[in-house]
């Protein structure tokens, strides 16, 4: 039979569809890298800490075993991600591949250098410790810093896929350093730093999490109880202070996304889609809410903590309701910040830190399955903005059938 009779059929992954495979083990790996990169940076500066005060160390400490205990269920994930597309969608991998190929390469060799520093990093805590705490905490704010740039390179490839520069990067040399210059592209910096928060976010209010659950087992230890009680407050209160940040983040990244790709703003807000983003700002609120009714469980003003939560209650509703009104959305966010931080503020100066009412592990517990919700469906509602190239009509999801001849040269 010659080649050019001889025809690739589509594949068509069973009950999920193509994107639902892939899109699954990409919120599957997600969920823990975003958990991962957080810990990892939050560990040197947590043993930093604890050259003074010994809670900070422990909690580094087990920060870093999470890290090294979930790096291969991740990594599975990620794998297993990367075959789907390959498998499923080769015209878009090869496509986008053939613009980013420098910038992947640079990625890899970053992280496998973060690999190292990082994995030395834990397995010789004692011993690097034992001759030298600030060089332990040095190395690891190396591999802090190396999985860092491991992710704002791949940020800068997704943000290459919604809004490219307008210079062709397919007709360069393979290792052309100008190659590098998909990075600078109008959404790419904006994304580093609403991703960035939102891994802190999600890592502290996981801590939160932690400490809610180590409460639920009532430990008989006082110091144990002292311990997770310390552990669930500070992870719930460090993420609803970086909470503050993210909503400006996340206009400061709307408005690039609108300025340079309108149509992919539109597709968000008034698409077929639109109703995810609705979820997403219930959940928003929903976290705002539940933060400051963890608040009002350690307030010294018990009457001014129910009033502060009704008026976050009402401005959450207001914001869902008005999710396309942009400038009236943006105003009522503000005033959730603002009651926030005045609650938050009210809470860190006069709250009794040392007591804690019985609802405290629940929410904190709520808190953290809110936040990793809020960090999953932003992620779903990113890469549908930016479905490789389909804004642009240049490739598309489905590739047709075709002569292997033809599928080659493509």
């Amino acid at each position: 039979m010659p080649e050019s009779e001889l025809r690739l059929p589509p594949i068509q992954f069973p009950v999920l569809g193509n994107s639902g495979a892939v899109g699954l083990f990409s919120l599957l790996h997600i969920s823990l890298a975003g958990l991962s990169v957080g810990f990892i940076v939050l560990a040197p500066l947590l043993e930093y800490w604890g050259i003074r005060d010994p809670f900070y160390t422990r909690l580094a400490r087990s920060l870093v075993r999470f890290v090294a205990v979930t790096f291969s269920i991740s990594a599975v994930f990620a794998v297993v991600m990367v075959e789907l597309f390959i498998g499923l969608f080769p015209v878009s991998t090869v496509y986008i591949f053939q613009r980013v190929e420098f910038g992947a390469y640079v990625a890899i060799a970053v992280f496998f250098l973060h690999i190292w520093c990082f994995y030395t990093y834990w397995y010789r805590w004692e011993k690097m410790r034992a001759k030298s705490i600030p060089r332990h905490i040095a190395l690891g704010a190396v591999a802090a810093l190396l999985i860092f740039t491991w992710g704002a390179l791949l940020d800068g490839i997704g943000s290459y896929m919604l809004t490219p520069p307008e210079r062709e990067l397919a007709g360069l040399a393979r290792f052309d350093l100008a190659r590098l210059t998909f990075l600078f592209n109008p959404t790419w910096l904006p994304l580093v730093f609403h991703r960035f928060v939102g891994n802190m976010i999600i890592s502290f209010y996981a801590i939160g999490l932690y400490g809610g659950l180590r409460l639920l087992r009532r430990s008989p230890d006082p110091e144990e109880e002292a311990y997770d009680t310390r552990v669930m407050q500070f992870g719930v209160m460090m993420g609803t202070g970086l909470l503050l940040i993210q909503p400006l983040a996340g206009i400061l990244y709307s408005v690039q996304i609108r300025r340079a790709n309108p149509q992919a703003f539109e597709r968000i807000l008034f698409g077929p889609m639109e109703w995810l983003v609705r979820i997403q700002f219930l959940l928003v609120g929903l976290l705002f809410f539940l933060s400051n009714w963890f608040f009002a469980q350690i307030s010294s003003n018990p009457r001014l903590s129910r009033i502060l939560n009704g008026l976050i209650l009402l401005a959450a509703l207001f914001m869902i309701l008005n999710v396309q009104q942009i400038w009236i959305r943006r105003a009522l966010t503000l005033l959730l910040i603002l009651t926030t931080l005045y609650h938050l503020s009210h809470v860190l100066l006069h709250g009794a830190l040392s007591s804690l009412r019985r609802q405290g592990p629940w929410l904190a517990i709520s808190v953290g399955f809110c936040a990793m919700a809020i960090f999953l469906v932003m992620g779903v509602i990113r890469e549908q903005a930016r479905r490789p190239y389909t804004v642009y009509g240049q490739i598309h999801l489905q590739d047709e059938q075709q002569p292997v001849s033809e599928f080659v040269q493509r």
